[in-house]
């Protein structure tokens, strides 16, 4: 018998912001994946965490989330390419602010999630 997965939103809230269940006529223990499976955390910026995709497309670039938005930036110039959600100005200067200042740990970590590796987290 296959066991299919899938994603959905984690009902119980433990933290982890998704869960895969397995799909299977029997019941089955779910099976939890964290959200940082995906997308690791490999930084914070007060309360706002940094993250990178595994396999993520080009052009390299870090993921900001916050509290209210969910924000994508450029590595090479810490532009803001997209945004879902309000984001403050003031975030948006921490942010490029702190991509200046890491933006060498930045690529290493791009380069490591394209290629299926963990990443080094960043600290100040």
């Amino acid at each position: 018998m296959q066991i299919g997965l899938r994603l959905c939103r984690n009902p119980t809230n433990l933290g982890k912001r998704w869960v895969a269940k397995k799909a299977a006529t029997q019941p089955a223990p779910l099976l939890f994946l964290m959200e940082s499976d995906y997308m690791p955390t490999i930084g914070r910026i007060g309360s706002l965490e940094v993250m990178v995709f595994r396999n993520d497309h080009p052009p390299p670039h870090f993921h900001v989330i916050g509290d209210e938005f969910s924000a994508k930036f450029a590595i090479a110039d810490n532009a803001l390419l997209s945004c879902k959600g309000r984001i403050r100005r003031r975030d948006i200067r921490a942010v490029e602010e702190w991509g200046s200042k890491h933006k060498t740990m930045l690529y290493t970590n791009w380069e490591l999630a394209r290629s299926g590796l963990p990443p080094v987290k960043i600290k100040d």
